[in-house]
């Protein structure tokens, strides 16, 4: 039962991470319909350029800021690339994100080489309760999760400019009728993708290792949870995100960690078969309530 808290400590730390990805494909993806390839290797960036500042000296705060900075140049550079208007705007957004994954990781392979990074465990924030080693900085990462998802749920719901974010999303043709910069909450949506990136590649250096190519794995498991979420829907997507970061730590745990890529696709490609019927049944109950016995 020890192993089973502890893994659950770990996956909700890592999870947490994940759930940063999703909800960054799902804004994107809700203001300008576009599957961002590219947003594991935002965090990556982040992460490594946090790793990297922090590893000589500088303070985390700094650190952390450096991380914010890279992670932003990088998304408004591929938000110029990606967005484009016209036909197959979505066909092409997509295969220009996948590249500039690759570039992406091609320059974070040059400036910081194939060592891992990671940061010094410090003692003093391991707590001993019972059996268990729980690290505070895990629970940190978990809660910090939660309190960027309530402040993204609020910036959507209770500001203007999350409301015209929302109204872009929605219908773009009458959202610029009503005066709203369609153009300008796409880059909008990618800046705040950056930030919220930026915020879990520091969260990722400080619970794991980071490398150059990091960034396909947590795009992976990112997709997952945004794809928990239907790709509009960041609670969700959150959700899915904590619930893939324990499936991964169980198989680790009890099985191996080579298990984990595996059981990532196995239950992405479930999840794809699943959601559709899940998708008409709701749609059926929905009909059925709205049509008087």
């Amino acid at each position: 039962m020890e192993a089973f808290f502890q893994y659950t400590i770990n996956g909700l730390a890592v999870g947490g991470v994940y759930a940063l990805v999703a909800i960054g494909f799902v804004i994107i993806y809700r203001v300008v319909r576009v599957v961002n390839i590219a947003q594991g290797d935002f965090l990556a960036v982040g992460a490594l350029v946090f790793l990297g500042l922090a590893t000589h000296g500088l303070p985390v705060a700094l650190a952390l800021l450096g991380g914010l900075v890279a992670t932003l140049l990088v998304s408004l550079v591929v938000e110029r690339l990606a967005v484009v208007p016209g036909q197959h705007a979505e066909l092409r957004a997509f295969m220009l994100t996948l590249g500039a994954s690759q570039l992406i990781q091609g320059g974070v392979l040059l400036t910081f080489g194939s060592d891992f990074l990671s940061l010094p465990t410090n003692p003093r924030l391991v707590v001993a309760v019972g059996g268990l080693h729980v690290n505070l900085i895990y629970v940190f990462v978990t809660l910090l999760v939660v309190v960027v998802l309530v402040a993204l749920v609020l910036l959507m719901s209770r500001t203007r400019w999350g409301w015209a974010m929302l109204a872009t999303a929605d219908d773009p043709l009458a959202a610029r009728l009503c005066a709203i910069p369609v153009r300008t909450m796409g880059i909008v949506a990618f800046a705040l993708s950056a930030v919220v990136a930026g915020i879990g590649g520091a969260l990722y250096g400080t619970v794991s290792v980071g490398t150059w190519d990091v960034g396909t794995t947590l795009a992976t498991s990112g997709f997952v949870g945004a794809v928990i979420g239907g790709m509009v829907n960041p609670v969700r997507a959150a959700i899915g995100g904590f619930a893939l970061g324990l499936l991964r730590e169980y198989v680790s745990g009890y099985g191996a960690s080579y298990w984990q890529e595996p059981m990532t696709f196995l239950f992405l490609i479930a999840l794809l078969l699943v959601a559709p019927n899940l998708a008409k049944r709701h749609a059926r109950r929905r009909l059925a309530e709205a049509i008087p016995a």
